[in-house]
């Protein structure tokens, strides 16, 4: 849980993505938020959107753990902005929040680390709990009630 990311929206990624398509000649852009947050901090604003405290839910299996994944990723979209005029408008907190909020799963490229916290939540009658305290069922729930379903023992 303590491995680093910049958690970005890939919609602004695609974006980023149809700018520099745009430009007269090719060049390596660095596209990110510029913030980097711990797994634990995503997880643990997750599990606040629905109202519950992540502690009480999660178990860490360090068997999913990834020996050669850096520990933390940092990015510097300062050129992007500078000659693409393109920045992020959602940060960590805003991405967890609209995938708490019922986005389609077809809006997001999964990164190993959401996939891997699919895989920390064990328990399918709390996914349920987790969703029905929400007034639209978390497309992030299904995904992972349907990773747990035969990975709960």
């Amino acid at each position: 849980m303590e491995i680093q990311r910049d958690w970005g929206w890939a919609p602004e990624y695609v974006e980023a993505m149809w700018l520099m398509l745009q430009q007269d000649k090719p060049d390596d852009y660095i596209i990110g938020t510029g913030e980097t947050h711990s797994l634990q901090e995503f997880v643990a604003e997750a599990f606040n959107c629905v109202g519950l405290d992540w502690r009480k839910y999660v178990i860490v299996d360090e068997r999913l753990f990834c020996p050669t994944d850096i520990m933390v990723g940092k990015s510097n979209p300062k050129k992007a902005k500078e000659v693409l005029g393109w920045q992020t408008k959602y940060k960590m907190k805003d991405v967890v929040r609209k995938m708490a909020g019922g986005v389609h799963p077809i809006a997001y490229s999964l990164s190993q680390e959401v996939t891997l916290f699919s895989f920390l939540i064990r328990d399918a009658d709390l996914l349920r709990a987790m969703a029905d305290r929400n007034s639209q069922k978390c497309w992030w729930l299904s995904y992972c009630e349907r990773s747990v379903s035969g990975f709960a023992s």
